[in-house]
């Protein structure tokens, strides 16, 4: 019997550890044309490292002895046997990845680490996360270990023991929230919704099992019920770059690229038929939503839209499904945003039309920038300031074709941006678009925008 970290080091040859690593090698993948530069902070036993380092620069930061003592070792990556101290030490903006799998859940300070990778990497740069996710955790407990008492104090956030000290699960909002602008949720997967719940290991050895077992780990791990689900989840984060200190028109003309952006509002979702707000409130597409969403995804195709653009969408469910139907169509993959969520309504998110204005605060008789409809919701002005520096990226992106799924307020204040209005300016006049609608909007070397079609319906 060896040390938990030996047992530990055995099992991850196993084919229920291998797969772990092979899914994570399926759902982050780098192109091989240049030479990224690349740190791995908690590697571990180096498997990740190892593996990225045939192609890239790697260096893997791990502070515990018993871990790179037992490590896969290789020429092809640089061992750093510290911790966060030696991160402190590295230039500002000079990784093109980090990645972090499974650490923070043990760290005593969350924020230091976050705060110190997210320094080190460059505008534009991918920091890839992986952690414990509570619900797949609790399935865990309760069906693979048969210990339904280890699964309710989970649900009931009692601290957990493990081979690396106390394990603290935290969500996928606290990183959102954490890296607020600065960072955008580029996508988020599942890991480990199947094969860690069945104790039968004689069967994993088989390649029919670990071949099916791993296609079907790579595709629900993209699907949001079997995210939700997941042991692991692991989010992909893509840096802001908000360096730039010329304005959107001159960064155009230095760099001489015209742009393309098309906006589109989310189809049909299941508020716009129950009487309920949306804003905030996470509703999913009717039925009809989804065929309208294809529909829009054929029109687009129609127009030449195709795999040359990048996709922006909101992560409500119901521009993300939006998405997705285009997506399928174009073959895109959408790129995932906070920042471009509808406007919070604080109390009234997803509350019933006449509970929503029985309770609101009373409009003022002139317009109000700073009016919010509840204590805890959003203003004109607080919108417009949370959506201004995602404006600023598309426009100074080197992105030349971008379409963008979001929700009608949303739109309407990124389509006054596009034509060059100030928050003042909307107090005059706004765009006003309906369920489905799409926007075009060409803009030129010299910064001139042209509207080629502002909230189109294709039906």
């Amino acid at each position: 019997m060896g040390t938990p970290i030996e047992n530990y080091r055995e099992m991850v040859e196993q084919p229920w550890g291998k797969i772990f690593y092979d899914i994570i090698f399926r759902q982050l993948t780098f192109k091989n044309d240049r030479r990224l530069k690349i740190l791995d902070f908690g590697a571990g036993f180096c498997i990740t490292s190892r593996h990225y380092a045939k192609d890239h620069d790697v260096t893997a930061v791990e502070p515990n002895e018993e871990m790179y003592r037992l490590r896969f070792k290789s020429d092809d990556y640089t061992l750093i046997t510290q911790g966060i101290d030696y991160v402190k030490t590295l230039e500002d903006n000079s990784y093109d990845v980090v990645l972090c799998h499974n650490v923070l859940e043990y760290a005593d300070d969350k924020n230091e680490i976050l705060t110190q990778l997210k320094r080190v990497l460059k505008p534009d740069g991918i920091l890839s996360i992986i952690k414990h996710n509570l619900y797949g955790r609790v399935f865990g407990s309760a069906v693979l270990t048969d210990n339904p008492k280890a699964a309710l104090d989970l649900l009931d956030e009692k601290p957990e023991d493990s081979m690396f000290g106390n394990r603290s699960v935290y969500t996928n909002e606290f990183l959102m929230d954490f890296f607020g602008n600065e960072m955008t949720l580029a996508e988020l997967y599942g890991i480990r919704a199947f094969y860690g719940l069945s104790s039968n290991n004689e069967i994993k050895y088989s390649d029919e099992w670990y071949n099916s077992m791993l296609e079907l780990e790579v595709k629900t791990g993209t699907l949001e019920e079997f995210k939700k689900v997941s042991f692991f989840n692991h989010l992909i984060f893509k840096k802001m770059n908000l360096q730039d200190t010329k304005n959107p028109a001159e960064q155009r003309a230095a760099e001489g690229l015209p742009k393309t952006i098309i906006t589109v509002q989310h189809t049909q979702s299941v508020h716009h038929t129950n009487g309920h707000a949306g804003a905030w409130g996470d509703w999913d597409l009717t039925e009809l939503g989804h065929k309208q969403a294809a529909e829009i995804g054929r029109y687009l195709k129609e127009e030449g839209c195709g795999n040359s653009y990048v996709m922006y969408a909101s992560d409500l469910k119901r521009a993300s499904q939006t998405a997705q139907e285009i997506a399928h169509v174009l073959d895109l993959t959408p790129v995932y945003n906070k920042l471009i969520r509808e406007v919070n309504a604080g109390a009234g998110n997803g509350k019933p039309w006449d509970w929503f204005n029985a309770n609101k605060i009373p409009e003022p008789e002139k317009n109000d920038l700073d009016y919010k409809p509840f204590d805890d919701a959003e203003s004109d002005r607080e919108l417009w300031n949370r959506l201004y520096p995602f404006y600023k990226e598309i426009i100074s992106s080197s992105h030349s074709k971008i379409l963008i799924v979001s929700h009608g307020t949303a739109l309407s204040f990124l389509q006054s941006m596009l034509m060059g209005q100030t928050l003042e300016d909307r107090s005059r006049s706004r765009f006003n678009g309906s369920s489905g609608s799409i926007s075009r909007f060409e803009i030129d070397v010299n910064g001139k925008v042209t509207a080629k079609y502002i909230n189109r319906s294709t039906r």
